[in-house]
């Protein structure tokens, strides 16, 4: 039907495929006649379908498909220029295919229409599975799940032999008695079966196994020559597509990571909690409404106010910052209102604040928790008026400024509390960033530590130091209270001690407070008489009494200046 259909159709192509089917079934009821007949009338309408296509290219490609390789294999001559082109066709789908699931659809559907195999199976090696247990089906074609069961266990006979790079070939697996405990065998009546080592670069990556069933001819030697020179061609276009397949795959995750972005201004962290600060930053930059910056002590609050106002419109105006807690509250209100000549004791002129000053740009206000009530509300004045009024004056100025807060202190219980306006809390927190601790972000110490000894080898213009890797654990694992702030001093102190040398475990412990902190064990460690702190201190000594000389100070403890070297790096001097 499928085949008067085509014809009528004037579908060429599709009548060739029937004719194909046609062919293989006429052999299987053993009427060779008629199916040679329906094979040349197949190979006849494919070549008149590809006679169709005026592109060479798309007309080879057309003809190398995989439906049609097992008509264009029994319609060609006999002989091994027939193998060759098949096997040429064959090669080319292998090369045009790049997906490696694809791929394993490619080869097992090629190797079957290449013999005339009814069956097929395509194992893979998986070098965590155990010996003699490594071959998995990835693939099969055509066979019952009990087969394929069965093959799972074929690893101690037919896939052993493949995968040691034997080829295995049984021309009547029914009376061959390496079959005999295989129900599958002769339950489902195999007739002949070969199996292949798919090699590549000298290694075994898995087998190919194929079979025919009663009533079909029996697989021939040089069906077997066949299917080894097409596997390892298969072989190493699998292989080719797999690492394809990673680099694209390894491609995609730095390309995630190049978008993850690790700093933004002065401020490092990969963390999600960080991830999180610098969307939030990069969202509020481009607004003037006030934002409030809540983190412990250390945190780098002031640095996001500073990429807050670095990326925003106001880049190129002003920004002041002032420090609620480190003032009186008469200081406080003069450095953030001004002061008019004659206010008070002292004001000899006319000063203007913060406010004033930082017209047109940002005022940062760190601390603002620990601000007095009085100065709250004449803050609340200038966030809802936007005007300020200097102390003594009688006129007020009208400013134009993005405000910036910054607190530790959880300012909803400091207003239930009564020591914080609500009114002033809703002014300050429209928009609210939360920088988490550092010990809630350990993956971002190696990364800050980084971070600080580019700057430092920037600031000193001395080549960047190192940190050994048992000596940045000590300060991964360490809880870190004073968050960023204590890591970059420790990291800065560290730094200084280490002079040309790199940052070590040994160097930690040699500092009584950093050892303390970094390594409490170390202490316990050291010996009461120490040998090496010794002659760290004669050495310091020596350097100490010759102004830092490390030419006099050898000559000094009578060693040659490479000792002397090589002793100021073992103690990092």
């Amino acid at each position: 039907e499928a085949l008067a259909d085509s014809r009528e159709r004037d579908a060429p192509a599709f009548a060739a495929s029937a004719l194909a089917v046609l062919s293989r079934a006429l052999r299987r009821a053993g009427e060779e006649a008629a199916a040679r007949e329906a094979r040349e009338e197949g190979r006849r309408l494919l070549e008149d379908a590809a006679a169709r296509i005026e592109n060479a290219e798309a007309r080879a490609d057309f003809l190398a498909r995989p439906a049609h390789a097992g008509l264009r294999e029994e319609a060609a001559p006999a002989g091994d220029t027939a193998r060759l082109l098949t096997l040429y066709d064959m090669i080319r789908v292998l090369n045009s295919t790049t997906d490696p699931e694809r791929l394993l659809e490619s080869i097992l559907d090629l190797a079957l229409g290449a013999v005339g195999a009814e069956r097929g199976m395509i194992l893979l090696r998986d070098e965590e599975r155990a010996p003699g247990d490594e071959f998995t089906v990835r693939l099969a074609r055509n066979l019952e799940q009990a087969t394929v069961r069965d093959a799972e266990g074929y690893s101690r006979t037919i896939v052993a032999e493949a995968g040691a790079g034997r080829s295995f070939l049984a021309v009547d697996a029914g009376s061959d008695p390496r079959f005999r405990d295989l129900a599958s065998v002769s339950l489902f009546g195999i007739r002949s079966l070969m199996c292949v080592p798919l090699r590549s670069r000298g290694r075994i990556i898995g087998t190919v196994y194929l079979d025919r069933r009663q009533g079909g001819r029996l697989f021939r030697p040089e069906d077997l020559r066949f299917v080894e020179a097409f596997a390892d061609h298969a072989a190493l276009a699998l292989e080719n597509a797999r690492a394809r397949s990673r680099l694209e795959l390894e491609n995609r995750r730095l390309q995630e990571a190049a978008r993850t972005r690790t700093e933004f201004g002065r401020i490092a962290g990969r963390s999600p909690g960080m991830q999180q600060v610098f969307s939030l930053i990069e969202r509020y930059a481009t607004s003037d409404l006030p934002v409030l910056i809540s983190g412990e002590s250390g945190t780098g609050k002031e640095l996001v106010a500073r990429a807050i106002h670095d990326h925003g419109p106001r880049r190129d105006r002003p920004f002041l910052g002032e420090n609620c807690a480190a003032m009186p509250e008469s200081l406080l209100e003069t450095e953030l209102f001004g002061h008019v000549r004659g206010a008070f004791t002292g004001a000899e002129r006319d000063r203007p604040g913060l406010f004033e000053l930082a017209h047109g740009g940002t005022l940062f206000l760190d601390e603002v928790g620990d601000m007095p009530l009085s100065m709250q509300a004449r803050l609340l004045r200038v966030l809802e008026d936007g005007e300020v009024r200097r102390v003594g004056a009688d006129k007020t100025a009208t400013v134009d400024v993005r405000v910036l807060a910054a607190t530790h202190r959880d300012l909803q219980a400091e207003v239930r509390a009564g020591r914080f306006r609500l009114d002033l809390l809703y002014r300050l927190q429209v928009l609210c960033i939360e920088i988490p601790p550092l010990r809630e972000r350990a993956a971002d110490i190696p990364l800050l530590v980084a971070h600080f000894l580019r700057e430092i080898s920037r600031e000193t213009r001395q080549p960047g130091r190192e940190i050994a890797p048992e000596a940045l654990s000590l300060l991964v694992r360490y809880a870190w209270p004073g968050n960023v702030r204590e890591l970059e001093s420790a990291v800065r102190r560290l730094a200084l001690l280490a002079g040309e040398g790199p940052i070590t475990v040994g160097l930690i412990e040699s500092d009584p407070a950093l050892a303390r902190t970094l390594a409490p064990g170390a202490e316990a460690r050291q010996p009461a008489i120490s040998l090496a702190a010794a002659e760290r201190e004669q050495l310091e000594r020596a350097l100490a009494a010759v102004g830092g000389s490390r030419t006099a100070a050898a000559r000094l403890l009578g060693i040659s200046r490479a000792t002397m070297y090589r002793k100021m790096r073992r103690h990092g001097l």
